[in-house]
């Protein structure tokens, strides 16, 4: 397996000391597994399910992880569909810079989250690892240089 850059730590570091804080976050009760697949859809209406991982914790979290599925999914309307959620979910939130620069440190959280979730409990083989390795490395560049998908929405 092949260990990712001495830069995606450096770049999670750098993300860190730009000034974010958990303190600054609010905490409460979370789903723990906020994403499209735990989702029912029914026109304007939305039924979330499988609450097996909820619990108290950061409440952005949550919504990182909806950040996190559109930056995986490569979608050219990611930054379209981030607004629209962030504007419905939490319109207090459109635009604040703290949430913005929170949730760039979130969204890679989640991918850290899910390469600890690889390893846990899949075997891959060492292309797909690079592959693993190589997004981790993308993402962790994108977060801190403010190229997210999500971070083409306007405030």
């Amino acid at each position: 397996m092949e260990v990712p850059s001495v830069a995606v730590r450096e770049r999670c570091e750098r993300l860190v000391a730009a000034g974010w804080s958990a303190a600054e976050m609010p905490f409460g009760f979370c789903h723990g597994d906020y994403r499209v697949g735990n989702m029912r859809i029914d026109g304007p209406r939305i039924t979330l399910f499988d609450f097996d991982d909820c619990g108290c914790g950061l409440q952005w979290f949550d919504l990182a992880t909806i950040g996190w599925w559109l930056e995986i999914d490569g979608r050219c309307d990611a930054a379209f569909l981030w607004r629209a959620f962030v504007s419905a979910y939490m319109p207090a939130l459109h635009g604040s810079l703290a949430f913005c620069h929170a949730i760039s440190l979130l969204i890679l959280l989640n991918e850290i989250n899910s390469i600890r979730f690889l390893l846990d409990y899949c075997a891959l083989d060492d292309d797909r690892w690079r592959d693993v390795c190589k997004r981790l490395d993308d993402m962790s560049y994108r977060a801190v240089s403010g190229q997210l998908a999500i971070n083409r929405w306007p405030a």
